[in-house]
């Protein structure tokens, strides 16, 4: 199994985390968003990642392709059986990827996309116009949900809806917007949690390994002319 894109994407990183979880090795291609790889873009045809191959069957989309993941493994993340279950994960997920990506993506950009990738300076006052409007409804809703569900998103228990919303936490974790404790504590106590998992702390792992290599990369090109 082949998955191309680079973990600066949160959608990136919640394939990977699933991928961790189960134990599934996959064969990771870093390629950005609109690369020219002929194989990427035969998948992905409009350049987005996360692209996915096993053998001839190939996939976009992170919430496609951890659907598939989890029902190859029989893995019941996804809710099992439990039609309730499922519906609130896919819920939560929506919530994820349709409020809380967007309210980060702009300090994602200019904090760790912008200096690490382009080589461009941060500009501050995107993050704290974030901070000020953007961010503090959806970490309202988040530690609502989470004060209403215990440990866990879902019904207190551990499910696929962790990481459909933990690879949004990691952006926040990137780019150092973390939600402070004393005014979010179970969103805090929830970060914890997922850093105690094997697969997070791989996923982290990747991730920052990701950032050193375009880093250096952007060393050795030097200055823009």
């Amino acid at each position: 199994m082949t998955l191309y894109g680079v973990p600066l994407s949160p959608f990136v990183r919640k394939v990977l985390l699933v991928a961790n979880e189960l134990g599934i090795p996959l064969d990771t291609i870093e390629v950005p968003p609109h690369s020219d790889d002929p194989d990427f873009r035969r998948i992905s045809a409009m350049g987005r990642i996360p692209a996915f191959s096993d053998g001839a069957f190939e996939l976009v989309d992170s919430s496609a392709i951890s659907r598939y993941l989890i029902m190859q493994a029989g893995s019941d993340l996804m809710g099992g059986q439990n039609p309730r279950r499922q519906a609130q994960i896919v819920v939560r997920e929506r919530f994820a990827d349709d409020d809380l990506a967007p309210a980060l993506t702009d300090v994602l950009i200019e904090r760790v996309v912008k200096p690490v990738r382009l080589g461009q300076t941060t500009d501050e006052s995107v993050v704290e116009t974030a901070l000020e409007s953007r961010l503090p409804p959806v970490w309202d809703r988040l530690e609502s949900l989470l004060a209403d569900n215990g440990s866990w998103l879902v019904d207190g228990e551990f499910s696929y809806a962790d990481f459909a919303l933990g690879t949004h936490l990691a952006s926040a974790e990137l780019a150092a917007v973390m939600p402070d404790e004393s005014s979010y504590p179970n969103i805090v106590a929830w970060h914890h949690r997922l850093q105690s998992l094997a697969a997070y702390s791989a996923m982290m792992t990747n991730t920052q390994e990701c950032i050193e290599r375009m880093k250096k990369n952007l060393s050795a090109q030097g200055p823009a002319a």
